[in-house]
């Protein structure tokens, strides 16, 4: 299989890149996407571009980071903000709300999101809906309407909810929480995300199926990472469940070389050898908890995947 890059020509370029065989498969595979592509029988053309990497689309591509439970003024966030720059980290996410039902101030959210972009990252928001959220719909479509009204508040480019444990056997709630924040108006302008485990199979107590609305997800490859046969089994199902699989990664376990090394070869095991990246980006948990070592990582492997930079 090769990457084909297949274009129409109209009032605005239209461009998709797809794997297939040939370019006859590449044209017939766009035309396939949509019913309306085929009823204007329009003249496509398809190059092939092998070792192309393809322009990923509705997910923060590139390195992200979580912020969580962000506290201080402008003097600190510029100061994180900046390590994130030199650590080639495009996109900052926000913590919302956390599992606890700690919810960060929102003049502190602000603050915090313009200084990231004053160093030319990106910034996203996230929530982690606890037991009190997964207790009813109402509380969980609530939770969700929190994140989309923190997410206006500071023009968020991205949204993702972290569900785990509190919504296991709870199919009604799970789904609602996930319809309210994949439907909200709110989020028609943003990357909407889930983060959770990484291998669905082994949680069959939550509803996989409510996830299917999001753009792209998150799975958690933070011990996982160590095995490749259970990254690669998570990668696959997880690819049955959203377009584009964006992983967490785990940024706190070790430090000075050893450390970096273990994230480095973890990076590998989930994201791929360099210079062809099987996702197109990774998230850090957490910026608090990373080293200057492993910052040199981030860089050094964004660099050679050719992943957007700040």
């Amino acid at each position: 299989m090769s990457i084909y890059r297949v274009t129409k020509a109209t009032t605005q370029l239209e461009i998709f890149d797809v794997e297939a065989q040939s370019e006859a498969d590449a044209i017939a595979k766009v035309s396939a996407m949509s019913g309306k592509l085929v009823a204007q029988n329009a003249a496509w053309s398809a190059v092939l571009t092998d070792g192309f990497t393809p322009e990923p689309v509705d997910c923060p591509a590139g390195f992200g980071v979580y912020l969580r439970r962000i506290t201080g003024g402008a003097d600190d966030a510029s100061i994180v903000a900046e390590r994130c720059r030199k650590a080639g980290i495009l996109w900052a996410h926000l913590m919302v709300e956390s599992s606890d039902g700690y919810v960060t101030a929102p003049t502190t959210r602000s603050v915090w999101a313009k200084a990231m972009r004053d160093a030319g990252l990106r910034v996203g928001v996230w929530s982690f809906p606890g037991d009190a959220r997964a207790a009813s719909v109402q509380e969980s479509v609530s939770a969700a309407n929190l994140l989309a009204d923190a997410a206006a508040e500071i023009d968020a480019q991205a949204v993702m909810v972290n569900i785990e444990k509190p919504y296991k056997g709870k199919p009604a709630e799970m789904e609602a929480l996930c319809e309210a924040v994949c439907s909200n108006a709110n989020f028609s302008s943003y990357l909407c995300g889930v983060i959770s485990y990484p291998i669905p199979s082994y949680h069959p107590d939550l509803n996989w199926s409510a996830m299917t609305g999001f753009e792209f997800g998150s799975p958690m490859f933070y011990q996982t990472a160590q095995d490749p046969a259970a990254v690669n089994r998570g990668l696959g199902e997880w690819a049955k469940i959203v377009e584009e699989t964006v992983p967490s990664l785990d940024g706190w376990s070790g430090t000075g070389v050893e450390g970096a090394a273990r994230f480095r070869e973890d990076i590998v095991r989930v994201c791929g050898s360099p210079p062809e990246p099987r996702v197109p980006g990774a998230i850090i948990w957490s910026e608090s908890q990373m080293d200057d070592a492993k910052r040199a990582v981030t860089r050094e492997m964004a660099e050679k995947y050719g992943w957007p930079l700040p």
